[in-house]
This record gives structure tokens, C-alpha cells and sequence, in this order.
């Protein structure tokens, strides 16, 4: 699926979702912010961005117009392009898939602007955890915009507008296991008194 841009609006490629939270809002650990919907965009290394890049250097330039260039290219600018391999844990081990030399970017919104809609192929509304997990294949429709903090200083990041599902992909950190690769089935007699011969060692 390829990229298209419209102003600061983009229609995404395909990526694999990480942390994936469409379905409940959550506010960020430590701060008393408004709880977002969010996703975390994992873009193969041949994705093409530039629809995306191209949307932020514009939301940059409506921001700041002549400065922006000047801001983006300070060390301190929040740039919402980053590469998988920075994704590390406290322990800073990586997180689950992925991959050094790809990039990925946090699209999310608040509570407030509602929450994204999640369709399938045939446009049919997702609303079911099982099938909206970090690890299946998406596309998503986001819009670029700059920001100015008095504590977190200056950046663009991308607003979360509606998500498509293209494909089921390997989960991402874990989860719950299926119920076929847990159990096998037991076969009995069939009467009332008769016990599971399960394997005690299992």
C-alpha cells in the first residue's frame, strides 16, 4: 500500500503496529495529561516515507514559517522519525520487533478528539481485542503538526485520525497464548466417572 499526502495529512504505507491502544485511552506514566489513543508505526526499512517527511517539514514551516528549518536542525528538536533500534526498555534491551536501520513513528490522539476508527479490508468496524493487537499489518490515516512547549521544547509528531487492518502478523510482546498450542485433545470413553488421562509430567 503506498503513501499519498494531502496538506499535513497523510495516508500511510503498510506497517506493523507496536503498542498498539485503539480501543481504551491511557495516559502517559507520570504525568496528569489527557489519556490518548495511540500506535507505534513499524515501517519496513524500504517503506517510503517521503509523503510523511514531506507532511512534517510542512506543519514545521506553518509553525514557525522561516525559522522552521533553523528549529529542525536543532540537536534538541523532537523529531517524530526514529529508528527502531532506539526502542529499548528500562534494562535497554530492544523491544520486541524491531528491527536496527528501520524507522518507526508514534501516532496517537486524545480522548477528547475520540476515538480512531479500526476497519478491516471490507471497511467493517473492528472493535474486538483479539483482532486490533501490535503485530498485525495496518495502514492509517495521521496529520503532521509542530509544537512549542515551555518544558519539552519544540518538535512534530502526528495526530491519530482512522486505522485500517490489512493483515494478522506474529503478536508483539507476548500476550496470551491460542488455546490449540496450550492444550491437545483428551479422548475418554465417554462415561460420567471417567477422568482426563492428561499427562501428569506436562
Amino acid at each position: 500500500v503506498a503513501s499519498k499526502r494531502q496538506g499535513t495529512k497523510v495516508w500511510t504505507p503498510t506497517f506493523k503496529g507496536g503498542f498498539v491502544n485503539l480501543l481504551k485511552p491511557k495516559a502517559i506514566p507520570g504525568t496528569d495529561g489527557e489519556p490518548q489513543y495511540s500506535m507505534l508505526m513499524l515501517f519496513d526499512t524500504d517503506s517510503d516515507l517521503t509523503k510523511l517527511k514531506e507532511a512534517a517539514v510542512e506543519a514545521a514551516k506553518d509553525k514557525w514559517g522561516d525559522n522552521a528549518s533553523k528549529i529542525r536542525k536543532n540537536p534538541k528538536f523532537k523529531d517524530p522519525f526514529k529508528n527502531q533500534a532506539d526502542m529499548v526498555d528500562k534494562n535497554g534491551d530492544l523491544y520486541s520487533g524491531m528491527v536496527d536501520g528501520a524507522i518507526c513513528v508514534q501516532a496517537q490522539c486524545k480522548q477528547s478528539f475520540g476515538q480512531p476508527q479500526v476497519v478491516d479490508t471490507d471497511q467493517k468496524d473492528l472493535i474486538d481485542a483479539r483482532d486490533i493487537y501490535s503485530g498485525a499489518y495496518y495502514r492509517a490515516t495521521i496529520n503532521a503538526y509542530a509544537w512549542d512547549h515551555s518544558v519539552g521544547g519544540k518538535g512534530v509528531s502526528f495526530g491519530l485520525s482512522n486505522v485500517q487492518k490489512l493483515a494478522d502478523g506474529e503478536k508483539l510482546g507476548g500476550g496470551r497464548s491460542n488455546i490449540e498450542d496450550d492444550f491437545e485433545p483428551i479422548e475418554t470413553s465417554g462415561g460420567e466417572d471417567d477422568e482426563p488421562a492428561w499427562d501428569d509430567a506436562a
